[in-house]
């Protein structure tokens, strides 16, 4: 009911988008760390940890494709979050994840 009524984007999935933002962010921030990433694609990693993980959890790759790129607000990473979320949903898959 707060995730719905709070009227942010993302509405009944906010509490699935906020832990793909955090296991990105902090993925981004380790990278970032040792030296393997440069910072100005952290928020990247943050964007993709969030369809990725939606993807996964929710078996809805291509709601996951629409919902992030209409939160973010443009279609710049439109194929990346493609490719990701249907790559964590065959891995879903082939790792025999729950049916939801």
């Amino acid at each position: 009911m707060v995730s719905y009524g709070s009227g942010l984007p993302g509405g009944i999935f906010l509490p699935i988008l906020s832990l793909g933002a955090v296991i990105g962010a902090a993925y981004a921030v380790l990278m970032g760390d040792i030296g393997w990433l440069p910072r100005a694609y952290e928020m990247n990693l943050i964007i993709f940890a969030m369809a990725g993980y939606f993807a996964g959890i929710g078996k809805a790759p291509f709601t996951a494709i629409l919902l992030i790129t209409e939160m973010v607000g443009n279609l710049t990473n439109l194929m990346a979050m493609a490719v990701l979320s249907l790559v964590a949903y065959v891995v879903v898959d082939l790792l025999v994840g729950p049916d939801l």
